[in-house]
C-alpha cells in the first residue's frame, strides 16, 4: 500500500511539475494559469481512475476516492516544486 501511495504521489507530482515548466516556464504566472494547471492534472487523475473502473467493470468506491486524494496531494507537491524551481531561476 505504501508503494502504491508513493507512486501515485510521485507520478502526479512530476506531471504537474513538468507541465508547469513546459507551459509556464519563467514567465509571470497568473492565477488562471495555475488553476488550469491544477485542473488539467487532477482531470488526468480522474480519467485514469475512470479507465480503471471501466476495465474492472465496477462502480466507484472508497479506493478510488483515496487514490484521487493521493493524486491531488501529488499535484499540489508538484506545483510547489515548480514554484521553488521558478524562484531559484529568478
Amino acid at each position: 500500500m505504501a508503494a502504491h501511495v508513493l507512486m501515485h504521489t510521485f507520478l502526479f507530482g512530476m506531471l504537474a511539475y513538468l507541465l508547469g515548466v513546459y507551459f509556464v516556464g519563467k514567465r509571470p504566472i497568473r492565477r488562471k494559469q495555475l488553476s488550469l494547471l491544477l485542473a488539467a492534472v487532477v482531470g488526468v487523475a480522474v480519467l485514469q481512475e475512470g479507465f480503471q473502473l471501466l476495465v474492472q467493470a465496477r462502480f466507484p468506491g472508497w479506493p478510488e476516492m483515496f487514490d484521487l486524494g493521493v493524486d491531488t496531494g501529488g499535484v499540489i507537491l508538484g506545483v510547489l516544486a515548480f514554484g521553488l524551481w521558478r524562484e531559484r531561476r529568478a
